[in-house]
């Protein structure tokens, strides 16, 4: 996958959620779609990245795509968030409650 995607430039969109992906494998992957020029979204949930004890991975792809502590700690808000509920009506009220309280 890393060879492809270090050789494309049309890549705008990638689905890799749920492919249980280990943690090295994936940030070898995100350091090489880090600079794919065309790259507008990634998702990558189940991939052990909501996992309470990888907290770690989670940074360290967020500093690869160069998203900044503003952007890890509000993610951290919404990891913590997650962990405690599996209703996805709950989380979306919540996301929504919160981005209503920054404005």
């Amino acid at each position: 996958m890393c060879s492809f995607f270090s050789e494309t430039d049309m890549l705008n969109h990638l689905g890799i959620s749920g492919m249980n992906i280990q943690p090295q494998s994936l940030i070898k992957l995100c350091e090489v779609l880090s600079c794919c020029p065309k790259l507008l979204a990634i998702h990558m949930n189940d991939n052990q990245i909501l996992d309470p004890t990888s907290d770690h991975l989670l940074r360290e792809i967020l500093a690869i795509f160069d998203l900044g502590e503003y952007e890890v700690d509000e993610t951290c808000w919404l990891k913590k968030m997650t962990n405690q509920t599996i209703d996805q009506n709950f989380i979306k009220e919540k996301i929504i409650e919160h981005l209503e309280q920054k404005e």
